[in-house]
């Protein structure tokens, strides 16, 4: 729903708290509602994806 991918029921004011990048390319996000998920950013492209040296 307008660009956005949701793993479940759209829930209204829910924002990040923290993301926490992790070895392998992996970020651990903290959502207001005290929620934590492992998110993999290794498929994702484009320039604010690109590391650094490449």
């Amino acid at each position: 729903m307008n660009e956005i991918c949701y793993a479940g029921e759209m829930e209204e004011d829910i924002t990040v708290i923290e993301a926490r990048p992790l070895q392998g390319g992996w970020l651990l996000v903290t959502f207001s509602t005290g929620e934590k998920r492992l998110f993999d950013t290794t498929k994702l492209h484009g320039f604010c994806f690109c590391k650094i040296g490449r």
